[in-house]
C-alpha cells in the first residue's frame, strides 16, 4: 500500500473530496513541465504481467498545445506522473498512481474542442525496448540483485532501484546477455529475479523494486471490508475457474556444469480444494533455469512459484468506493454474505479511475490461512 496517513486512509472510506491531476517531466530536470487535469481514464495495475502499471488517459486541448504528437503528450518518450488525492482543510494528501512513458496518441476534434486520448506504460517498457545492441556479460562473481540493478541502470540510467528481496547469492556462471537479435532486458531482468523466488517490478514512484514473492498467508490485511450501513464495496463477484489453477510447483535447475536440481512441492492441505492426493489431483506449474544451480534455490524458486499459484480456484472481484493507496499483493479482508465471502484475499488486478465520480475495481485470489 502506498504510504498515507491515518486520516487519508479513513476519509477514502466514506464520502470525500477526491483531486486528480497528472504532470509531465521534463526529460533532464525530471520536474513538471505542465500540470493538466483529465476529463476520464484509469490506471490499470496487473501484478501478473511483465508491464505492472498502464495507463489510459483523456484531456480537454484548449489552445491546441497538447494535440501535436511532438508536443507535451507525444508519444516519443514522454514521461507522465498521475495522482490522486483525497482534500480536506484546504489541503490535498496525494497517493502516487505511477510514472508512465507515453505510447500512443489519439486527437479528436468535434467542432467543440480537441479531445486528446493518451496510452502509457510504466517504465519497464522503457527497459524492454531499450535492447542490448551488443552482448553484454553479467560475471559469475556477480551477486544476482546487484546483476539485476546493473541490467536496469544499464538500460535506464538514473533510475532508482530498491532491494528488499532476502539471501543474496551470486550468480552460477558468466552470462551473456543480448546474443539474440530480438533481446530483451527487462526479461533478462524478470528471469534472474524468478530463480531466486523473487519479482522485480516498478511501483507508484517510479522507483525498480527488487523483493522476494509475498507470501500472502504471513501477510496482515490492509484493509478490512465488510457489509453494514458504512460497506466501502459497491459490488462483488465471485467466479470460480480452474484454467490457470495449479496445485504443485516443480522447478528444475540445468547448470551447464554441475548436476541437475530438482525441487517439487503441493498444495498438501488436506481442507483445500486443490489438495494434491485429493480429488483435484495433480496439477503442477514448471519452471526451469540454468541459473539455479542448488536444492536450496529450487526449493526457494518452488515457494515462490507455489505461493503465486496457489488460490487462483475463485477469483473474487469487485468495485469499491476508490482508494488509490491500495496496490497489487495487498492483502484485504472481505466480509460479503450475499457471495458467500469471508476471507481474506490478495489483490492481483486493480483499475483506478481517473474520474473522481467512478468507482475503483479490483480482483484478487483467495489466501488460506
Amino acid at each position: 500500500m502506498y504510504p498515507v496517513s491515518d486520516r487519508f486512509r479513513s476519509l477514502v472510506r466514506g464520502s470525500h473530496v477526491a483531486a486528480v491531476d497528472v504532470y509531465v517531466l521534463d526529460p533532464v530536470s525530471q520536474q513538471p513541465l505542465a500540470t493538466l487535469h483529465p476529463l476520464g481514464g484509469s490506471v490499470s495495475v496487473d501484478s501478473t504481467r511483465a508491464v505492472r502499471r498502464t495507463l489510459t488517459m483523456t484531456v480537454l486541448d484548449e489552445d491546441g498545445t497538447l494535440s501535436d504528437p511532438e508536443g507535451l503528450l507525444g508519444p516519443f518518450g514522454t514521461e507522465v506522473v498521475v495522482r490522486r488525492g483525497v482534500t480536506w482543510s484546504g489541503q490535498t494528501e496525494w497517493a502516487t498512481l505511477g510514472v508512465f512513458m507515453l505510447t500512443g496518441q489519439q486527437v479528436q476534434d468535434s467542432g467543440e474542442g480537441r479531445i486528446v486520448s493518451v496510452s502509457g506504460s510504466d517504465r519497464s517498457l522503457r527497459i524492454s525496448r531499450n535492447r542490448w545492441t551488443q552482448p553484454t556479460q553479467i560475471a559469475a562473481s556477480v551477486t544476482y540483485q546487484e546483476a539485476i540493478r546493473r541490467i536496469l541502470v544499464d538500460r535506464l540510467p538514473g533510475i532508482e532501484v530498491v532491494t528488499l528481496a532476502g539471501a543474496n547469492n551470486t550468480v552460477p556462471a558468466d552470462r551473456v546477455l543480448g546474443v539474440e537479435a530480438d533481446n530483451d532486458p527487462w526479461k533478462d531482468a524478470r528471469e534472474l529475479a524468478e530463480a531466486r523466488g523473487w519479482e522485480v517490478f516498478f511501483d507508484q514512484d517510479g522507483r525498480a523494486v527488487i523483493q522476494s514473492v509475498p507470501d500472502p498467508e504471513l501477510t496482515e490485511p490492509v484493509e478490512v471490508y465488510e457489509d453494514g450501513p458504512e460497506a466501502v464495496l459497491t459490488s462483488i463477484d465471485r467466479q470460480t475457474d480452474t484454467e490457470q489453477t495449479y496445485n504443485g510447483a516443480i522447478v528444475c535447475g540445468e547448470p551447464a556444469d554441475g548436476v541437475p536440481v530438482r525441487a517439487e512441492l503441493w498444495d498438501t492441505d488436506p481442507g483445500s480444494r486443490t489438495y494434491y492426493l485429493g480429488q483435484y489431483g495433480k496439477r503442477p506449474k514448471f519452471l526451469t533455469s540454468a541459473l539455479i544451480t542448488t536444492q536450496t534455490e529450487a526449493q526457494t524458486a518452488a515457494t515462490a512459484l507455489l505461493a503465486r499459484s496457489l488460490g487462483a480456484t475463485s477469483k473474487i472481484a469487485w468495485g469499491q468506493v476508490v482508494n488509490p493507496a491500495l496496490d497489487a499483493d495487498d492483502v484485504v479482508e472481505i466480509t460479503r454474505e450475499g457471495v458467500a465471502v469471508a476471507q481474506r484475499l490478495a489483490v492481483a488486478t486493480l483499475t483506478i479511475p481517473l474520474s473522481v465520480s467512478d468507482a475503483m475495481t479490483a480482483t484478487a485470489k483467495e489466501v488460506t490461512v
